[in-house]
């Protein structure tokens, strides 16, 4: 029977996918167990989040409780990364209203990645979905003009709202989320062994081949918006071909990471005296400037290149003649591939 409850809220772009696997795909035991069927839990999280699925809150969240009940596991364990967008009274509440007269205990467990890595990582994932966002310096100015790497705030948040139950861990692209999980959320119990890695971000010249995809929609006399799953779905082919996979990765240039530094350095700084008891995060941030900010570049080979408008060209080609059923096949293949 549970008797306590593990939220993992992400961040995004921390590890969450291959955890996220771990989790779900484990056989059952009598100490943890995931609620559900989906890899994750963020239809949660919209209907705390999102206004659009407010009303589902309580079905879904009772629907949460009635599969908790059964369970034989002592701990149920949920993670989903967009609860780092839901204000944490909120998932109280949520526990508490819909769930039974005696709320389990509730420990909370994030990870926070620095932030120069995290935007590289975002923007690599935004140019995945087939977003138009320019170069990595464009991007930057965009998020800089936002509150989406401002950390303080966030996680201050969420500890005064749990307290001691609250658990705030650094991330790194080398950590090794799975181990760290089960070492800090789940003591004396044994992390699985586990060795994929979904969801890494792509190389610099990786990069640049998916921002030509337009163009060849373009060429092929194709005019209609491409869906993020027909982009998601290119790019798996790509990773799979393994063209560019030891390309540099995407940076900044200097000019623009002293922008980044200056506009981050205090969050960094308060967040390290919140949580962590080294300087992790300034640290992270220095290390910008002092990195190169231009590897050498990757010189894709004309094969390469002629290989990848080849693969687009057949994907659209077959997507644009049965959108629908071939968009359908494509979320099925990205299903199964965890990309």
């Amino acid at each position: 029977m549970v008797d306590r409850i593990v939220v993992h809220i992400g961040d995004s772009k921390a590890g969450s996918t291959a955890l996220q696997t771990v989790l779900r795909y484990h056989p059952p035991n009598f100490v943890w167990a995931y609620p559900g069927t989906s890899l994750n839990h963020n239809h949660l999280a919209r209907a705390l989040s999102h206004p659009r699925f407010k009303h589902l809150a309580r079905p879904r969240f009772e629907e949460l409780w009635r599969q908790i009940e059964k369970m034989d596991a002592s701990i149920a364990v949920l993670s989903a990364e967009l609860f780092q967008s839901v204000r944490p009274e909120s998932l109280v509440h949520a526990l508490k209203e819909y769930g039974p007269s005696r709320l389990l205990p509730v420990s909370v467990i994030a990870y926070c990645r620095p932030h120069l890595s995290k935007l590289t990582a975002m923007y690599s994932e935004r140019v995945k979905f087939g977003q138009n966002v320019g170069t990595i310096g464009d991007y930057a100015a965009k998020i800089r003009q936002t509150h989406r790497l401002d950390y303080a705030p966030r996680f201050k948040a969420w500890q005064d709202c749990f307290g001691d139950d609250f658990t705030l861990r650094p991330y790194s692209p080398n950590c090794d989320i799975v181990e760290d999980f089960f070492r800090t959320a789940l003591p004396n119990t044994p992390p699985p062994g586990f060795t994929l890695r979904p969801n890494v971000s792509m190389t610099q010249p990786q990069i640049e081949l998916m921002q030509r995809v337009p163009k060849l929609a373009k060429a092929v006399g194709i005019s209609m918006p491409i869906p993020s799953a027909i982009n998601r779905l290119i790019c798996l082919h790509l990773r799979k071909s393994r063209i560019a996979a030891e390309g540099a990765k995407v940076m900044l240039s200097r000019m623009d990471s002293l922008s980044f530094q200056r506009r981050y350095f205090q969050d960094a700084r308060k967040m390290d005296q919140l949580f962590f008891e080294d300087t992790f995060l300034k640290e992270a941030l220095e290390r910008s400037l002092t990195s190169p900010v231009s590897a050498s570049r990757y010189e894709l080979e004309a094969s390469d290149i002629s290989w990848f408008d080849e693969m687009v060209t057949s994907v659209l080609k077959d997507w644009s003649r049965e959108p629908c059923a071939y968009q359908r096949r494509a979320i099925k293949t990205l299903r199964s591939s965890l990309f």
